[in-house]
């Protein structure tokens, strides 16, 4: 569909620039209207923290000014990250090749699905198994809980989302499954999905969003008895989720741990994830990224140590407390 097309009729999406400043203009003669602007002329996005979507893309993408850039990187965030809109252009590409089998864009309800049939296509291009191994952990009427046991069902379960364990580099997925347990939840009712991890050499259990944010566990908005469910389930397992792996799986994490590489911790542009690097083997040369020291944590210069250790004790209490309200039935929460 054309683009003058699209405008007429999606009018709300064809704002600009200007029209959205004059939203901002309070006075009924749009007087400020300027002086926003020459303020918007001199914004700087220079100093940006962490890998950038828009640098992420396979395509190159050209802006006039540094705001249309930080547009566009929000518009590729609620897309579902740089992953999503890449594979845009690998359709295309695997459509020529004969791999899609539904080659009519118009047939997807969604880009998950689309990145859904990229991500199966890949597979079959690699002769690889393309089942999803995955075992149910609890069941529900609203929310699929799972543990992913290869890489496809790693894939295939946290499309559309920025987990690292659900990339396209399946190194991340097999170091969280060989140090612990790695559950993804899924609702049945809207796109929302949740990942829990708990890393069974530390005893810390940690919450993830889609967007691959550390979120307080006792926020998470799930079904209180869900979620201790789920916790009880990660209490009474004594495996990883590399212990389940069938015979390729297996030698298929062997072969990928044991390539050493040199490389920049994954880090997006507001925290820490250690949803892409639970911890940083000796046998790597890791090179740190500026604004990251050897433990992998993020830090600005205004905070003092004795603010870091804080915050580190206070959510590792939180876990604890968890931990053992659930051993005490769960009264506490």
């Amino acid at each position: 569909m054309k683009l003058k097309t699209l405008k007429l009729e999606n009018k709300e999406y064809s704002t600009s620039i200007l029209d959205l400043l004059r939203l901002l203009d309070p006075s009924k003669t749009g007087k400020f209207m300027t002086i926003l602007l020459n303020e918007l002329k001199f914004y700087n996005n220079s100093i940006p923290l962490g890998a950038r979507n828009i640098r992420l893309l396979n395509h190159p993408i050209k802006t006039l000014n540094v705001v249309q850039e930080e547009i566009i990187e929000n518009l590729i965030d609620c897309l579902g990250g740089s992953d999503v809109i890449n594979d845009l252009e690998k359709f295309e590409v695997l459509c020529e090749e004969n791999l899609i089998s539904i080659t009519d864009i118009q047939e997807y309800k969604s880009l998950g699905e689309l990145s859904l049939a990229v991500i199966d296509a890949e597979e079959k291009r690699k002769n690889v198994d393309s089942s999803p191994h995955k075992e149910i952990v609890v069941e529900h009427t609203d929310y699929l809980v799972l543990k992913p046991l290869n890489v496809f069902a790693s894939k295939k379960y946290g499309a559309s989302t920025k987990w690292c364990t659900s990339s396209r580099d399946s190194k991340t997925f097999y170091q969280y499954s060989e140090k612990g347990i790695l559950i993804y939840i899924l609702s049945k009712i809207d796109k929302s999905k949740w990942a829990v991890y708990y890393d069974m050499n530390l005893n810390e259990l940690s919450w993830w969003n889609a967007k691959d944010i550390l979120t307080d566990g006792y926020l998470v908005n799930l079904p209180e008895q869900l979620k201790k469910d789920i916790l009880t389930y990660i209490l009474n397992e004594t495996k990883p989720n590399g212990y389940y792996f069938n015979e390729k799986t297996n030698l298929d994490s062997k072969k990928v741990l044991s390539v050493v590489t040199e490389e920049y911790l994954d880090v997006d542009g507001d925290n820490l994830d250690l949803l892409c690097e639970p911890y940083a083997p000796s046998t790597l040369n890791v090179v740190w990224p500026p604004g990251i020291n050897p433990d992998g944590v993020r830090y600005e210069s205004t905070t003092s140590s004795e603010e870091k250790i804080d915050s580190m004790v206070r959510k590792t209490l939180e876990y604890h407390y968890t931990i053992s309200a659930l051993n005490k039935g769960g009264e506490e929460l």
